[in-house]
């Protein structure tokens, strides 16, 4: 945790926690919204049958889970999934880094947020849409749903974080 940022060892102080910045969030995501559209894009033109049975088990389980650990790791896989199929795997790599950088404050964010199971509704819509995409093979809409997504979060975390700040 500490390579990605998310964690400081400092002398003294023990292991601290480090809060994102606006900017880091914003260049974390617009990073993501590129090489994701790109993989999601690649993979939309020629998904296997293995993928799209794949993202439809997936699918199933994100719609009907109520745990928030489940949901994240679920959803994770979700979008793996469809990024394996653009058979770019150092593409892939550099997607796995960047999630890996914003996935410790997600999980807090899922575990502290009471009411996670509304934005899953909204999650949910932008999935079936990839979902359906990858069936049609119809890059050109692919990225629309990547960027639905993706950009769906960072906003509400931060505020999730400034609020959280105030009340310690």
């Amino acid at each position: 945790m500490e390579a990605t940022g998310f964690l400081t060892t400092q002398k003294k102080k023990g292991i601290v926690v480090n809060r994102p910045t606006k900017e880091a969030l914003k260049e974390i995501t617009t990073i993501r919204l590129t090489l994701e559209s790109l993989a999601a894009e690649l993979a939309c033109k020629t998904p296997t049958q293995e993928t799209l049975n794949r993202l439809e088990a997936l699918m199933e389980v994100y719609t009907h889970t109520k745990d928030p650990e489940e949901l994240l790791r679920v959803n994770k896989e979700f979008h793996h999934t469809i990024y394996r199929d653009a058979n770019m795997p150092l593409l892939q790599q550099i997607i796995i880094g960047l999630w890996d950088r914003v996935s410790p404050y997600l999980s807090l964010f899922v575990y502290s947020f009471e009411n996670w199971e509304s934005g899953r509704k909204d999650s949910l819509k932008c999935h079936q849409g990839m979902l359906e995409n990858m069936r049609r093979k119809d890059s050109k809409q692919m990225p629309k749903w990547v960027k639905a997504d993706l950009t769906r979060l960072p906003p509400s975390i931060l505020d999730f974080l400034e609020h959280k700040e105030k009340m310690d």
